[in-house]
C-alpha cells in the first residue's frame, strides 16, 4: 500500500471540500475512506478510482449522511442522558438525590427567595456556563489538530462536532429553562400573585431540576469524552 502524493491530496482534499461537510465526525470518516481507498491502487489509476468514489460519495449522499448521523447524535445523548437521570432515583443512588434535595429544601426554608436565588440558581447557572465554554474550547483545541491532520487547515471549512454540539444543548437547557420562567412573566407583565411559600418551592424544584439536568450532562460528557471528539 502507497503513500499518497501532495499532489493526490490536494485532489481528494477539493474533491471533499466541495461536499460541504461541516460536521468534523462525517468529514474524517469521509476522507479516511476516500484515503484508504485511494492508498490501495498504482498512480496510474488514481484519477479513474478517485472519479468512482466521487460517483458514489455524492453531494446528496454526503449531506444525507451528515444530516442522519446529527440526528442520531442527538437522539443517542438524550437517551444516554434519561438513563443517567433515571438512575439517579434508584437504589442506591436515589438517597444521594433524597440528601440533595434535602439540603436544597432546607436552604430554601432558611432564606428568602431572593437569597436563595443569588446563593444557590444563579452559582449553578455561572458554573453550567463555565463547563459549557470550558466543552467547546477543548472541542476546538481537538478540532485544530485533526484539521492539521486530515489537510484542512487552511481550507476555510467551519467545522464543528455534533456530538459536542448536542452535549452543549444539552447542559445548556436548564438555563434555557431557567431564563423562561423568570423572564416570561416580565415580558407579558403577568401579575401572578404568587405567594412567599409557593414562590420557595418552584425556586426549590427550579435549583434541583438545574442540577439533575446539568450533572446528567455532564456524566454524559465523562462518557462520551472518552471516544468522541469532546
Amino acid at each position: 500500500m502507497r503513500k499518497l502524493t501532495e499532489q493526490e491530496l490536494k485532489l481528494v482534499q477539493t474533491a471533499i471540500i466541495a461536499k460541504e461537510i461541516s460536521v468534523l465526525e462525517v468529514l474524517a470518516e469521509i476522507y479516511d475512506h476516500y484515503i484508504s481507498h485511494l492508498e490501495g491502487f498504482p498512480e496510474a489509476e488514481f484519477k479513474n478510482e478517485l472519479a468512482n468514489l466521487e460517483s458514489k460519495w455524492t453531494y446528496p449522499y454526503c449531506r444525507t449522511l451528515q444530516d442522519e448521523f446529527s440526528k442520531n447524535v442527538n437522539k443517542s445523548i438524550r437517551s444516554l442522558q434519561w438513563k443517567l437521570i433515571k438512575s439517579y432515583f434508584t437504589w442506591p443512588k436515589i438517597l444521594s438525590t433524597a440528601i440533595f434535595f434535602g439540603v436544597l429544601f432546607s436552604l430554601g426554608q432558611l432564606l428568602t427567595p431572593k437569597v436563595f436565588s443569588f446563593s444557590t440558581i444563579i452559582p449553578l447557572i455561572i458554573i453550567i456556563q463555565v463547563f459549557n465554554f470550558y466543552l467547546i474550547f477543548s472541542a476546538r483545541k481537538k478540532y485544530k489538530g485533526l484539521r492539521t491532520i486530515f489537510n484542512f487547515k487552511s481550507t476555510g471549512l467551519w467545522l464543528n462536532s455534533a456530538e459536542s454540539n448536542s452535549l452543549s444543548v444539552a447542559i445548556g437547557t436548564p438555563i434555557s429553562v431557567f431564563n423562561l420562567l423568570i423572564f416570561a412573566p416580565r415580558i407579558f407583565d403577568l401579575n401572578l400573585g404568587i405567594s412567599n411559600q409557593t414562590l420557595f418551592l418552584i425556586l426549590v424544584f427550579i435549583a434541583f431540576f438545574i442540577s439533575v439536568i446539568s450533572f446528567s450532562a455532564y456524566e454524559a460528557w465523562k462518557i462520551k469524552s472518552k471516544t468522541a471528539l469532546l
